[in-house]
């Protein structure tokens, strides 16, 4: 019937504990805060409403389970910042997307973009200091680039990277070192942009030795 559920498996005996045992309810793994907690993680449930799914804190030795997000409408997708927090929501009807952004768990959620079916604007990750939200965002443009934008207002602040050729889409970071290392996109092959020497470096080598 579709209605997944978030198990807890013991990696010595293997014996598994269903973590959101609840009926006609679907559950999804939304983050599972990896850098941020050993025991939560965040999971997006219809147990309010069938039509509606919430996220809440779950803890996976306990069960316990805490709401920090209440969805504000038809809400599909969410996005966290680096402590966890549930900062950002996306809407759509399949004609028109709302992004949605708050500044704490708090707070309620505010729109901050409107657009249609021939536009996108796609969040990827907050900045180190959670201050501004990078995204793939192609409003305003003919082809998608990766840009800063204030969560705050959904203000485009400066563009990180784009070409006019094709949609630049991708983003990655290092989790240890803090910094943004390259943007992808695909030309006739997958390609990359490095911002950072040693992940270049890297990639290179590892591109060498496999041919």
């Amino acid at each position: 019937d579709e209605n997944f559920h978030v198990f807890a498996v013991d990696v010595e005996s293997g014996k598994e504990r269903d973590l959101t045992p609840f009926e006609k309810t679907r559950a999804a793994i939304v983050d599972d805060l990896e850098d941020v907690s050993d025991t939560d993680v965040l999971v997006q449930m219809n147990r309010r409403n069938p039509e509606l799914f919430d996220v809440y804190r779950l803890n996976v030795g306990t069960g316990d389970l805490r709401l920090v997000a209440k969805n504000p409408g038809k809400v599909e997708g969410w996005g966290t910042d680096h402590d966890g927090a549930v900062r950002i929501a996306i809407e759509t009807d399949g004609l028109t997307t709302r992004i949605y952004s708050r500044k704490t768990e708090k707070e309620s959620f505010r729109p901050i973009l409107k657009f249609d079916y021939r536009s996108d604007f796609s969040p990827l990750f907050f900045s180190f200091d959670n201050r501004y939200l990078y995204a793939s965002s192609n409003l305003r443009r003919d082809k998608s680039a990766i840009v800063e934008v204030d969560p705050g207002t959904g203000r485009q602040i400066k563009t990180i990277y784009g070409r006019d050729d094709v949609d630049v889409d991708g983003l990655s970071y290092s989790k240890k070192r803090k910094v943004i290392t390259a943007a992808s996109f695909v030309t006739s092959r997958h390609e990359f942009k490095f911002f950072d020497p040693i992940s270049e470096k890297r990639y290179d080598r590892i591109k060498k030795e496999i041919g």
